[in-house]
């Protein structure tokens, strides 16, 4: 209650005895800035630039700098520097914009019979950039080959010296691009899958004789590594051949396009990021607040992916987001929309401490959403000046991932004592939810993390492999997964779990936490210690892989953890209750085990190491899983994911505490699904439909519009495959492997 009413009063400016600095689009950087409207003299009022704004600001000592409604374009970083004390709003509840994106002004022009329509984008000035929005939300397709939902395949790694730098594709499929010139070469993408990240380098060189291609520089990534040896390329005039591609031939000047069915793009605003990385920088602050802002339209760094993406998981190696605190203490965004940004949204960056995202809004992303601390320390940075300590609350992370496959949700390297509550994170092709950052038993710089109240889902996507909806790594005393609803984590291969206890996660309470339709473990272990997983709820895993499942890598020693009051619950989809190889050792305790489709399989651990081949009495006879049964636990309606427990149900006796169904995700939600009769400016689009293992036709992505998903060969179709955009997003097929 405390809280609700200090952001109300930040937000309503009820602070009228302080010193208020205003800038408006129709104001003078000439004027004073200390009126929110211009005089009728017409010789003072409020600033125009928003740069100029915070300097009059920081040099007034002001306590507030409230912005007019209207855009705010910039065309550099916006630096907030050694400032304490602000508060950055809009004016009376105003909407206001700051962007990073500049509208092009060219013309469209057909060009003949391709259907493609082009624009000179040279003047007033030439631009470059890698991504660009149809009226400045709907994010179009950089081009490429295959479509959306394929992939080209490598056909094998180079030899010795050559290993990594290049590559031998399969078939004749980059045949077309041998004779392109060194200059279209260079400014079109590679994209080279390996399991859980991707490489994006520039080819340069094609031999169509030895179907083997040349990169820039050497690959972060084994190409063919364990993902299927998938690759795309991307930003070539050959790949503008389906609606919603472009082409950005920077050496030309000009933009071609693939417009939607129907679609005049000469009656449409286009709106391309030329700010790179950085939008919003608050570096050295202590109590600033941005409040009530969309900040928008970054653009990313190519020259810095191109020599070091694939070289480490999340897309890491990104050192800039659209609002970047560093060296900042108890700053905070509060109901902030943060979008169309092309690396992470919003990072507390080093020697950030107890700053706070509230009821913020950070969607469409080139990588991830939030991320907190780095992976390793600034040279002169000690161990003790790590970001931690941080808040995210009542916040929506979705639908990122568009640039770099690995971009993480919400991301937590080495970093202590932060708090993610209440908040959803959706739509990312990777890890959903990563804390930590220690592989090894070594000390941890991330622990007492607190994740809680949470709804984390559609992971994955059928684009990366080897993830989960909650991932966590090293030794974390204090760290804590509690009441979190974990959903529908779809991996292009294997691997797509709901709670991921990867190597040396250790001392972690999970709890009250429920997990369901995993393409993998609903609960993965790899190795790790002294874990309390208790009164859980495990549904619904599929693909033929066990609900639970704990490994072990004897170069570490022993793995273990504590396995009491949970529930698992099965059906057809699950290949048994343990997966195997089932390593390692444990306490297990007062459980439920359920098949929904029948009686339980022999697949609980046996003497045997690595084996699973025992019922659950041979399991008990053992000594472990002491007073568990196996018995329905009467759920209310599993069929429709409602775990609500029967008041007369038998698992009460064994002291399972039933788990409510509410308080997962914001209390008060964003609506960011789009809905056919949304109010003008909010987006129609579902967005780009992602199946994998599969081709999606149809480019027209917005409301009652429908595609066709088409599965590959040996993949079967779960779920509708000519779905249509509503109020939910897509109602999207799975496409499974064929048993």
């Amino acid at each position: 209650m405390i809280l609700s009413f200090v952001l109300v009063q930040l937000l309503a400016g009820l602070t009228a005895a302080a010193h208020v600095v205003y800038v408006s689009p129709i104001g003078n950087d000439t004027w004073s800035g200390s009126l929110p409207d211009p005089a009728p003299c017409q010789c003072d009022g409020p600033l125009r630039t928003l740069p100029h704004a915070v300097q009059v600001a920081a040099a007034a000592g002001a306590a507030e700098l409230r912005m007019r409604s209207g855009t705010y374009r910039l065309t550099e970083v916006l630096l907030i520097a050694g400032i304490s004390d602000l508060l950055i709003a809009p004016y009376n509840g105003e909407v206001v914009n700051v962007s990073g994106g500049q509208e092009l002004a060219g013309t469209w022009a057909r060009h003949g019979p391709s259907g493609l329509w082009i624009m000179d984008v040279s003047a007033p000035r030439n631009v470059s950039f890698n991504q660009l929005f149809r009226d400045g939300a709907q994010r179009l397709i950089r081009a490429r080959e295959p479509e959306q939902g394929d992939f080209f395949t490598i056909a094998a790694n180079l030899n010795g010296s050559l290993a990594n730098t290049g590559f031998v594709y399969q078939g004749n499929v980059l045949d077309f691009m041998a004779h392109d010139s060194l200059d279209a070469l260079a400014q079109s993408d590679v994209i080279l899958y390996r399991s859980w990240q991707s490489s994006r380098r520039s080819i340069v060189k094609v031999d169509p004789s030895t179907h083997t291609a040349m990169l820039d520089y050497p690959a972060g990534i084994e190409p063919t590594g364990n993902s299927g040896g998938r690759f795309i390329v991307e930003n070539l005039l050959a790949a503008v051949d389906s609606p919603g591609e472009y082409f950005m031939d920077t050496a030309a000047g000009t933009l071609w396009y693939y417009p939607l069915p129907g679609e005049d793009p000469s009656v449409h605003v286009f709106v391309a990021p030329i700010v790179v990385g950085d939008l919003v920088r608050i570096e050295n602050c202590t109590n600033v607040t941005i409040a009530g802002i969309a900040i928008m339209h970054a653009d990313w760094d190519r020259p810095h992916a191109l020599q070091h993406s694939g070289n480490v998981q999340a897309a890491s190696f990104l050192q800039t987001a659209a609002v970047h605190f560093v060296g900042s203490t108890k700053c905070s965004l509060i109901d902030t929309e943060v979008a169309h940004y092309g690396e992470y949204g919003v990072w507390f960056d080093s020697n950030s401490t107890g700053n706070a995202v509230i009821h913020a809004f950070v969607h469409d992303g080139g990588a991830g959403g939030i991320r907190v601390g780095r992976g390793n320390p600034l040279p002169d940075e000690p161990l003790d000046g790590r970001s931690g300590g941080n808040l995210i609350d009542e916040s929506t992370v979705v639908l990122g991932s568009h640039v770099f496959r690995e971009g993480n949700g919400v991301l937590l390297q080495k970093t202590s004592g932060n708090e993610l509550a209440r908040s959803e994170v959706a739509f990312f092709n990777a890890v959903g939810v990563s804390v930590g950052w220690t592989w090894d038993y070594q000390p941890s710089e991330a622990n007492h993390n607190y994740i809680h109240d949470n709804h984390i889902h559609h992971l994955g996507n059928g684009d990366l492999s080897d993830l989960a909806a909650i991932y966590l790594l090293g030794i974390s005393p204090g760290t804590i997964v509690e009441h979190n609803l974990v959903h529908d984590t779809l991996a292009f291969t294997q691997y797509a779990h709901g709670i991921y206890l990867d190597q040396a996660a250790s001392d972690i309470l999970v709890t009250m936490n429920i997990a369901y339709n995993t393409l993998a473990a609903s609960l993965y272990q790899h190795f790790g210690r002294d874990n309390n997983v208790t009164n859980n709820i495990f549904a619904y895993s599929e693909g033929g892989y066990g609900t639970v499942w704990q490994d072990a890598d004897p170069s570490f020693g022993p793995s273990n953890m504590t396995f009491t009051h949970n529930i698992v619950f099965m059906d057809e989809r699950a290949g048994a209750v343990f997966e195997c190889p089932y390593l390692g050792n444990g306490t297990f305790a007062s459980n439920v085990y359920y098949n929904a489709s029948g009686s339980l399989s022999a697949s609980f651990p046996s003497l045997v190491p690595g084996s699973c081949n025992r019922s659950l009495a041979e399991w008990q006879a053992a000594g472990q899983d002491a007073g568990s049964i196996a018995v329905d636990p009467l759920f209310a309606d599993p069929s429709v994911y409602n775990f609500t427990l029967s008041p007369a149900s038998p698992v009460l006796a064994l002291g399972i505490k039933p788990i409510p169904m509410t308080g997962f995700g914001p209390t008060s939600p964003v609506a960011w699904r789009p809905t056919c009769n949304a109010p003008p400016g909010q987006v129609f689009s579902c967005g780009v439909p992602i199946v994998g293992h599969s081709t999606i036709y149809g480019a027209d992505y917005t409301c009652g519009a429908s595609v066709h998903v088409a599965c590959n060969p040996g993949f079967v179709a779960v779920g509708p495959t000519v779905p249509t955009c509503g109020p939910d997003g897509w109602p999207l097929a799975r496409c499974l492997p064929a048993v």
